[in-house]
Formats: structure tokens, sequence, C-alpha cells
């Protein structure tokens, strides 16, 4: 079975989806950045939470992150 839309209607379509998608991004991106301040990994210092790059002032990479593959923050920095 096949469909004719308009113009209008396809654009609204795609329209809802793209909403659809940053919506999941968003919510995605803040249960990431919860388990990165909150789940701790092995640190010098003992065990403590690595931080998020995005909301944590202590943290400037992205190396021992819980979620760093889960993730879908496009600017990740790794150390060398």
């Amino acid at each position: 079975m096949q469909y004719l839309l308009t113009r209008d209607e396809y654009e609204q379509i795609f329209a809802r989806h793209d909403k659809a998608i940053n919506d999941l991004k968003d919510k995605l991106q803040n249960v990431c950045s919860l388990a990165a301040e909150n789940v701790k990994v092995r640190l010098d210092e003992g065990m403590q939470p690595w931080g998020c790059v995005r909301t944590s002032d202590h943290t400037s990479y992205c190396d021992l992150c819980p979620v760093r593959k889960l993730c879908p923050y496009e600017g990740k920095r790794y150390s060398k």
C-alpha cells in the first residue's frame, strides 16, 4: 500500500521524528551525567566518582567514565 503525502505532511513527520530523537538523546545524556557523577571508579585516591566533563569542574577527561560508551556527548575529551 502506498500513500501520497504533501510536502508539508512529509516535513511534519520528520520534524516529529527529529524532536523525538533529540528528546531521547537529552534524557540519555542526563542519565549518563548522573551516572558519571555518582558511580564510583577506582582512582589513585581510592574509590571515587569520576565526574562528568559536561557538568563537573574537577574532571577534564572522559578516560575512566563508567558510561563513556553510552554517552551521546559529542565533545568527549581523552588524555593522550
